[in-house]
């Protein structure tokens, strides 16, 4: 799923990436692996996770959508 943003403000994008990561967290979240050693295991199971990603239309128009300007929930870089 993907939402972009237009015609909004740094400030105001922000926020709704921060709602939609608190709100949707159990669905785009990975869980944890079960197993029978939980701390040696350490990679996410993403099976049952929707990526959910945002953007902006001004990075979308300059640099395209195959550009790193996609920002995953829950990651902090693109």
């Amino acid at each position: 799923m993907a939402f972009v943003f237009a015609d909004t403000t740094t400030a105001k994008a922000a926020n709704t990436v921060a709602v939609l990561e608190e709100a949707g967290r159990r669905y785009w979240a990975p869980s944890r692996y079960d197993t029978s050693y939980p701390k040696a295991v350490t990679a996410r199971n993403y099976r049952q996770a929707v990526p959910v990603v945002v953007t902006t239309l001004e990075q979308l128009t300059e640099h395209g959508a195959g550009a790193a300007v996609w920002r995953r929930l829950g990651r902090a870089h693109e």
